[in-house]
């Protein structure tokens, strides 16, 4: 975001790679408004997002020199917002970066690489369980499942930590969104309503464990997550208890009578 706002210069690039030649200068109001647009988005906030409303702007004459300046200078942090919109990358790849991943206690600079594009997958509204990554997914077609692979220290706001869905609304009226667990594992939930987020966490441990939320919906594209949560087995437990964990679980939306 820095980036985006201070001068022009060339500046060291901290992951992998050469220097970036930043030559966007957008102020203080381009980005202002980017933010005031997201709190309204169907899609959860991520970078792809952000860029989206900021780039929105200057996307009709797509020869601009702001609208190149932008597109290059996220290139080289790796984010393809040519041919991105305010969901994600259309482009399924790996790219390769580096960042501090625990190892025991403690936490080392890492060259890894990370698959990126596109992360929602598609659901239907007539009741018919998803239990596969969508087709154009990074993960296509193999089994819902959440993931800690970029997630060493469990802080529970990594990549695939959370799994993302959309569905599309035609006919107004009450829908209600379901996650069910496979084995003993908590499913947190969370549904965007177009900015006003909607969420239920499972309280019980045990493969009956289904997490719903029903909601009066009206025509649109809507977007909902899926977390998962285990006990740590520390008797006595206070805080902490029930970090990220790793589940395998299905999904459905219906519209209910």
């Amino acid at each position: 975001m820095w980036d985006l706002y201070d001068g022009v210069s060339p500046e060291f690039d901290l992951e992998p790679g050469p220097s970036v030649d930043d030559a966007v200068e957008l102020g203080f109001k381009p980005i202002y408004d980017a933010m005031v647009k997201l709190r309204s988005s169907p899609a959860f906030a991520t970078i792809d997002t952000f860029l989206a409303y900021v780039t929105n702007p200057f996307a009709a004459d797509t020869s601009t020199k702001t609208w190149n300046n932008i597109v290059t200078l996220a290139q080289h942090e790796n984010i393809d917002i040519a041919l991105a919109d305010e969901f994600e990358e259309w482009t399924n790849r790996s790219i390769h970066t580096r960042a501090l991943r625990k190892v025991g206690s403690t936490l080392v600079p890492t060259d890894y690489d990370v698959l990126v594009g596109r992360i929602y997958t598609p659901v239907p509204v007539d009741g018919s369980p998803v239990l596969t990554f969508g087709a154009d997914h990074v993960f296509a077609n193999l089994p819902l499942q959440t993931s800690l692979l970029y997630d060493s220290s469990l802080a529970g706001n990594r990549l695939y930590g959370a799994i993302f869905f959309t569905f599309t609304v035609t006919d107004p009226g009450l829908y209600e969104i379901t996650a069910s667990p496979v084995g003993a594992k908590l499913l947190d939930l969370m549904v965007n309503l177009h900015g006003v987020n909607s969420s239920v966490s499972g309280k019980t441990v045990g493969a009956a464990n289904v997490t719903a939320i029903g909601q009066a919906l009206t025509p649109g594209t809507y977007a909902f997550a899926v977390k998962a949560r285990e006990f740590n087995g520390v008797a006595g437990c206070t805080t902490g208890c029930f970090p990220p964990a790793v589940a395998s679980f299905s999904v459905q939306v219906h519209k209910l009578p």
